[in-house]
């Protein structure tokens, strides 16, 4: 009977689908499920609600499980869940295992479960045990969500469709937000994109009041864009502080925040630098904003940018270091013309300084539009193009802001491997191969038939193939040993005036023997696996089991033995570490105690007057005086010296043994995936370049080498700091580089 329902559910799966290609399916991503089902009101005194409505987006989604005891119980009980995840029935990608705790007296408990979202969700399990027992009533297995909004499958190719939160208390008209769907390579042809008017309309799209919002910022990454009103933001930060908390990490961490209703006069905009933490900087102190710039004028009324032209790192500007002007930016798709009915409206000028109505600011490595209105919505076509242009289509889509698709091909995979770790000895294994031929074959006849044994060729072929293969395996093993290597990247901004900081690393691991207890990371930590074939949504896919304890447990799946395994990951997190800067007495001099965690190679510090000052081979805890670069011989020397540290063992496909990885299509395999998913693979490529991590570390190199780095903030670079989290000890690293960017 059970392989009866998972048929049905599969053939309505795809009853939808086909009708969802003629005519879109009006639903959002997710379900609310409450179990038991059935007669039996509650199982063991028990009932549970499941809450799962979320985007179609990649990160993680929060699910939310609500258990009701009836009567209240007179002692502590634990229950233990297994939620499990899956594009395809019986298909899990990802297991997550956590408990809940109901204390004695209580009559009602919740739970909130970050679930990876690697792939389309259609299908959730639930297994729900007591005292190592199931209650059979309270679990389930293979419920379709019937998520199926316009986008749905779409995005599940190529993330083309941002994913964005309203957060609100009553329904949005976002009839304007159609040119997303309209203007998308992706998307599949049929659907009537212009009769999208609502949020649960469209998978990627998500309101929920802002009573309803979760804690912990990485439930949050699934989003591109957040849209919360400054009244909301104010009310949250006030009453619900950890949730506001979640928010401000998520923006900071890369994230884009639309902040509405900050009034005609921008009077809310001081509101939004306090709870955003943004103060100004001193040389902005007279200006009528401080930090915050008019969009370009060039991207009002223009097409949407929804190619990658014209948001390379080079011109985003993304980082705090120079303060850029966006105006740089060209629009990537040529304009209509100025007299064009259809593009030429001028947005109304406010009476203020900033003539636009709205502004943008950086946030760490986030970014926030702050709009007048306080109803932007529904707002004009050319408007809202305006500001997902001021946004950039590098920022909002994630797998370029990120660097990593869950749907098609990394290409960047193969130039980040551990330097003679990994790879096949082909010339090795030519001439082993050769050797083998030429003595299994003519060899190996002539003398058994010179002393008339052919016979034995029975025994002699065997064995000599278990040799070659045994000569192999030996090669390998001790080739690349037993031990643990890791090669990192890693862009760390610290603020140390409000004790916070943000994290970007890309992880390269090759285990000779993989650890059986996983890996092991906090929860402020998002891991994103970076696979150069991913399969998330077919049935030769990886499946992982994840354990909440409550730290982030990657029990199994995710790293394999003798295996290139590379994963992205983002860090959002209080920090007290930093650097102690004393000055002298005149300030013309500085010392400083390092508090960064590691021994510092290079650091070059910016003072409150804007002169440079240079530092090396610090110690941990150790303190040392800084030379101060006042002739421009010593600044450019000091400079090339750091530039060298920072352009040291760059990411570049390796050229080992005769093989040439830059060009490799990955086989017959991946072009196999490539065709069944042709409809979807219309975008344009990403590489790890487009990521912000990169973007940052290049902002770097651009400022030390340009000789302007902000006042009060340094650059440096150090040994492997313990707040970028690797997940297990023991690691050997090497051709690493790890960036601190420090505000003071």
């Amino acid at each position: 009977m059970r392989g009866a329902h998972r048929g049905i559910r599969v053939v309505g799966l795809l009853w939808l689908f086909l009708v969802g290609a003629v005519e879109p399916i009006w639903g959002g991503s997710g379900a609310r499920i409450s179990l038991p089902i059935g007669p039996k009101p509650t199982v063991n005194g028990l009932t549970l609600s499941l809450n799962c409505e979320w985007v179609e987006g990649r990160g993680y989604r929060p699910f939310t499980v609500d258990v009701t005891c009836t009567p209240p119980p007179v002692a502590d009980r634990t229950l233990e869940i297994e939620l499990s995840a899956a594009v395809w029935p019986t298909r899990n990608f990802i297991t997550v295992n956590t408990e809940i705790e109901i204390p004695a007296g209580s009559t009602s408990v919740s739970k909130l479960i970050s679930v990876p979202q690697f792939a389309a969700l259609q299908y959730v399990s639930l297994d729900v045990s007591e005292d190592g027992l199931q209650l059979e009533g309270l679990s389930m297995e293979d419920r379709p969500l019937m998520t199926g909004g316009l986008g749905s499958w779409a995005n599940a190719g190529q993330g083309e469709l941002p994913s964005l939160l309203f957060v609100t208390s009553t329904k949005l008209d976002l009839s304007p937000f159609h040119f997303l769907l309209n203007d998308n390579s992706s998307y599949p042809s049929g659907n009537n994109a212009k009769g999208v008017s609502r949020a649960l309309q469209v998978a990627t799209f998500a309101e929920q009041a802002p009573a309803d919002l979760v804690e912990n910022w990485i439930n949050y990454t699934s989003l591109d864009v957040i849209f919360l009103a400054l009244a909301d933001l104010e009310n949250l930060a006030a009453t619900r502080p950890k949730v506001w908390q979640a928010l401000r990490r998520w923006t900071c961490a890369g994230g884009n925040l639309c902040v509405y209703g900050v009034g005609d006069d921008w009077h809310g905009l001081k509101a939004v630098d306090r709870w955003l933490q943004c103060p100004a900087d001193a040389e902005q102190a007279g200006q009528p904003h401080p930090g915050w710039n008019e969009p370009a004028r060039e991207l009002s009324g223009k097409k949407l940018r929804l190619g990658s032209d014209g948001d390379t790192p080079a011109d985003e500007p993304d980082s705090d270091l120079a303060g850029n002007d966006p105006a740089a930016i060209e629009p990537a798709d040529k304009a209509p013309a100025a007299d064009d009915a259809e593009t030429k409206t001028e947005p109304a000028k406010a009476e203020s300084p900033l003539l636009n109505p709205f502004v943008w600011r950086q946030a760490a490595l986030g970014r926030v539009v702050a709009v007048a209105s306080t109803a932007p919505f529904p707002g004009g076509d050319d408007y809202w193009q305006w500001v997902f242009n001021t946004i950039s289509p590098a920022r909002w889509k994630w797998r370029f802001r990120h660097g990593v698709s869950f749907d098609q091909e990394n290409p960047d995979f193969d130039n980040f491997l551990i330097s003679d770790i990994g790879l096949p000895p082909i010339r090795t294994y030519r001439v082993l191969i050769s050797l083998f031929v030429i003595v299994i074959g003519p060899l190996n006849y002539w003398l058994l038939r010179r002393s008339g044994r052919l016979h034995l060729l029975l025994f002699t072929v065997p064995a000599a193939a278990l040799l070659a293969s045994g000569a192999l395996i030996g090669y390998v093993f001790v080739a690349d040993g037993f031990e643990s290597r890791m090669r990192a990247r890693s862009f760390t901004q610290l603020d140390q005036r409000h004790h916070e900081a943000v994290s970007w690393a890309r992880l390269s691991y090759y285990t000779g023997l993989a650890p059986s207890g996983g890996l092991l990371f906090p929860s402020d930590t998002a891991v994103f696996p970076l696979e150069k074939s991913p399969a998330w949504d077919s049935f030769g896919g990886r499946r992982r089991q994840l354990a909440w304890t409550p730290d982030q447990h990657l029990a199994r799946g995710w790293l394999a033995s003798r295996t290139p395994t590379q994963y992205v990951t983002v860090r959002a997190y209080p920090s007290e570490r930093g650097l102690t800067i004393v000055p002298s007495d005149d300030k013309q001099r500085y010392a400083v105690t390092n508090r960064l965690g590691a021994k510092i190679k290079q650091v070059v510090l910016c003072d409150e007057a804007g002169q440079l000052h240079r530092g090396a081979e610090i110690d941990l805890l150790g303190r040392a005086p800084l030379q101060r670069l006042d002739a421009d011989a010593a600044r450019k020397s000091a400079m090339v010296e750091l530039a060298g540290e920072l352009n040291r063992d760059p990411p570049i496909y390796p050229k080992q043994a005769g093989t040439d990885l830059s060009n490799n299509t990955g086989g017959f395999f991946p072009a196999i995936r490539s065709a069944r998913n042709t409809w979807r693979n219309k975008g344009d490529y990403h590489t790890t370049a487009s990521s912000l991590l990169e973007i940052e570390l290049g902002q770097i190199a651009t400022s030390v080498a340009g000789n302007n780095l902000k006042p009060r903030t340094y650059v440096a670079i150090v040994d492997h700091p313990p707040d970028v989290i690797v997940g297990m000890e023991g690691l050997i690293e090497t051709q690493s580089l790890h960036v601190i960017f420090g505000v003071w």
